[in-house]
């Protein structure tokens, strides 16, 4: 069944919602019957998910998460509890919901990330979760996952990302982001820039939603060694511990307490140990990662400039290291340039390689473009062979960050579980 959803990937990206929408008609709309926090942005969005779903689940609650891309298996995309959809239900949701789509005759088919999307709402559904976790795919407007009608809608950050999809502009970007600002719902928003600030403010009075930014109506201290104190509208919370590695993080889990107020005041128990524990607890691969020790490994799914920045920032504050070695794959719609002009200045030597995807960048390309770097670069073209290549030349006290791209991190992942040297 699963050859038969891979198949669907040669449909590409198809940004919209009516044929999405007619193929969850068919299954009896199970999005519309789920209580759901809906989770957009360009940045964070993922770590802001895990955050929510980690606390209320701490709580005593069944939560579905569903998020997007995988690092191992497409499994991990739905959740419950921190627990993959088993093999065997995956495969019996595939075959129910194929049957369904073969029926539709006429109609298009659904893309490979729709029928994901409609899979984990029918099976979050079926499970009698108690609340879904839902990040958006891309965008936000014409998202596959913009058919919730959700109790708090979220956009983490927006920045430079997709522009082949969402506009060149920021404010374009924008626009297609807060198309998941619901009439008479909430928003929770991390943007930073006046003019989205603005902009986001205007389409929720024109909406009669509410919104709360991030550094007005709630905000976070970030301090040393993983710590962090949140003021909120309802609550205060001192001394947080994170799970989740860098000063980043302060505003993703500020934008996951907001979140909870809200859940709070809707009639949702949770108290402050669940949400204490939850933050602490939470577990989210490729961000900021460390794998291994002497020499320290980190990954980070790092895919834009702005994230390469966060990425820069966390290098020097979270971690002590005396030659850093810069592993770094891309795909081909990335601004490269933009991105290593935050990260390869720390860099001691960077090797150049390429994802596992079918959009990936040569690295040759990269080098061609920037030959400022062909003083310390050199290309090795396997992922794998580019995380052995910097273990063999690196010493205990150096650190090796692999980043551009999930694809990236993830193949050195596999690789370094594959040869029993990550961290347990």
């Amino acid at each position: 069944m699963e050859e038969y959803l891979n198949r669907l990937q040669k449909f590409g990206v198809r940004l919209g919602l009516r044929n999405v929408a007619s193929f969850l008609h068919l299954l009896g709309n199970p999005q519309r019957k789920l209580n759901a926090i809906h989770i957009g942005g360009t940045n964070g969005k993922g770590s802001t998910a895990a955050f929510i779903a980690s606390i209320m689940g701490k709580a005593g609650y069944r939560v579905g998460l569903y998020t997007s891309p995988h690092i191992h298996d497409v499994r991990e995309r739905i959740q419950i509890n921190g627990k993959s959809i088993s093999r065997d239900r995956f495969n019996d949701l595939i075959k129910q919901l194929k049957g369904i789509m073969e029926g539709r005759h006429s109609a298009p088919p659904v893309t490979y990330f729709e029928f994901l999307t409609a899979l984990s709402f029918q099976y979050f559904l079926e499970e009698n979760i108690d609340i879904a976790v839902i990040e958006v795919g891309m965008g936000g407007r014409l998202d596959a996952t913009n058919l919730l009608n959700p109790l708090v809608s979220v956009i983490s950050t927006v920045s430079m990302d997709h522009e082949e999809y969402l506009g060149n502009t920021l404010e374009k970007i924008a626009r297609e982001k807060a198309g998941i600002i619901q009439y008479g719902g909430i928003l929770i928003t991390g943007v930073w820039q006046n003019d989205l600030q603005k902009m986001f403010g205007e389409i929720c009075e024109r909406k009669e939603s509410h919104i709360s930014y991030y550094n007005m109506g709630f905000y976070s201290r970030y301090r040393a060694g993983g710590k962090c104190d949140y003021y909120g509208r309802t609550m205060v919370l001192s001394d947080l511990s994170l799970g989740l590695r860098g000063r980043h993080q302060g505003r993703n889990v500020s934008l996951a307490l907001a979140s909870i107020e809200h859940l709070r005041e809707k009639g949702f128990r949770c108290g402050n140990k669940a949400i204490l524990t939850g933050i602490k607890e939470v577990q989210w691969p490729c961000r900021l990662e460390v794998i291994r020790e002497k020499p320290l490994v980190v990954l980070d799914g790092a895919h834009n400039a702005e994230g390469a920045h966060v990425l820069s920032i966390a290098l020097k504050e979270e971690f002590f290291w005396k030659r850093l070695f810069l592993i770094f794959g891309v795909l081909s719609d990335k601004d490269y340039s933009s991105m290593l002009s935050w990260i390869s200045p720390l860099a001691d030597r960077v090797i150049l390689t390429q994802p596992r995807s079918d959009r990936a960048l040569p690295p040759n390309i990269i080098l061609n473009a920037l030959p400022h770097l062909s003083q310390k670069a050199t290309i090795v073209s396997d992922p794998g062979d580019a995380v052995k290549e910097a273990l063999e030349a690196a010493r205990p006290d150096d650190c090796i960050c692999v980043c551009g791209s999930l694809f990236t991190a993830a193949a050195a992942r596999n690789y370094l579980i594959s040869k029993n040297t990550a961290v347990a």
